[in-house]
């Protein structure tokens, strides 16, 4: 086992294939967009966190890159820490799950703001890069892999005990697909439906299933809904959770010029080929984006994050406050401007896998 008091961290899983030194890093709050090696200031001290550079694009060996992170995401993790300190027994020792860890940010992140309570922490990840990346930030943070459990597979009933967990962290892919491209959407984004809303759906039911009674969830979620409120909340307490806090980090986007603006690319870029398969292929996405658009007409897409907690009994309604939506293409493109290119690339791919 490597040494993990290093100051210079060596990648024996030739990730990067160098050596990062932690003078290296770049402070979160001083990036815009995404950054492979970043620290992140914490309760204790600093977090230090090295992935790819790059999102969503199939590695040669096929396994997936592990998803950069945004200052977005810790931002908002910050605005969570007391709420999520009131409501976690600290008295007791803790049962952690990252699900679909990637990098592992979000368990180390909690790892660090709840050290007092030694918690037992599960990365859990279908990806053996994503795996192979958060036992690289453990010891990159002078942690020890062997005080870590980690499951390589999908998120099932069997992953952990019924009511065995205190907290589940969760940033569930939920890009929505055409049946065109359904086996050829990357795993990081496919949210197994039309609307991206299924893989989602059947988390929800297991967190149920796994939590502890008054355990909680956190979500990162894009999720279509109404104006007045997007279907990640109901589906949450109506699940038999209560929503103790939530950011829209995002203005929400009309249904419509979202799919459009993130199709369209793909679709010009099929118009270009010569191949019958082509022509066909450009049809049925197209004609999707028509039908799908029509059917949500007047839903938007929010993104939001999420802090739920497992109720025994009745759940509360959360009093929902968007923020003013965005409805013009170029005032999205400019604000989204990052994610919109990730989506884009995401559907690039799948049409190139598709011909």
């Amino acid at each position: 086992m490597k040494n993990p008091s290093t100051n210079n961290f060596t990648d024996s899983d030739a990730l990067k294939g160098q050596i990062i030194a932690k003078s290296d890093f770049i402070s979160i709050f001083e990036i815009n967009g995404t950054q492979p090696n970043i620290k992140i200031p914490t309760k204790n001290g600093k977090l230090y966190i090295s992935t790819d550079s790059r999102d969503f694009v199939d590695y040669q060996n096929g396994q997936q890159r592990v998803l950069p992170i945004r200052r977005g995401h810790i931002e908002y993790l910050k605005d969570f820490e007391d709420l999520l300190l009131e409501n976690l027994p600290v008295t007791k020792k803790l049962v952690v799950a990252d699900i679909g860890c990637g990098s592992g940010i979000y368990g180390l992140y909690f790892f660090d703001l709840l050290k007092e309570s030694k918690i037992n922490l599960t990365f859990l990840d279908p990806n053996p890069r994503a795996i192979k990346y958060t036992q690289t930030n453990i010891l990159l943070n002078s942690l020890d892999p062997e005080d870590f459990s980690f499951i390589q597979d999908i998120y099932k009933p069997e992953s952990f005990e019924p009511e065995s967990l205190d907290l589940i962290t969760v940033n569930p892919p939920y890009h929505p697909r055409p049946p065109a491209l359904a086996n050829q959407i990357t795993a990081h984004g496919d949210g197994h439906d039309e609307i991206g809303f299924k893989l989602f759906q059947d988390w929800i039911k297991l967190a149920q299933l796994h939590l502890a009674p008054d355990g909680l969830i956190k979500i990162d979620m894009m999720s279509p809904g109404l104006l007045e409120k997007p279907m990640s909340l109901d589906l949450l307490e109506k699940s038999g959770f209560e929503i103790l806090g939530i950011s829209e980090f995002y203005p929400a986007i009309p249904f419509e010029t979202f799919l459009t603006l993130i199709y369209q690319p793909g679709i010009d870029f099929l118009k270009q080929q010569s191949a019958q398969n082509a022509r066909i292929l450009e049809k049925e996405i197209t004609d999707w984006v028509q039908h799908i658009s029509k059917q949500y007409k007047n839903q938007f897409w929010h993104f939001n994050v999420i802090l739920a907690k497992k109720m025994s009994a009745h759940q509360k309604f959360y009093n929902f406050k968007p923020n003013t939506p965005l409805d013009n293409p170029i005032e999205i493109e400019r604000v989204f401007k990052q994610r919109l290119a990730i989506h884009r690339q995401i559907i690039i791919e799948a049409i190139l896998k598709s011909l």
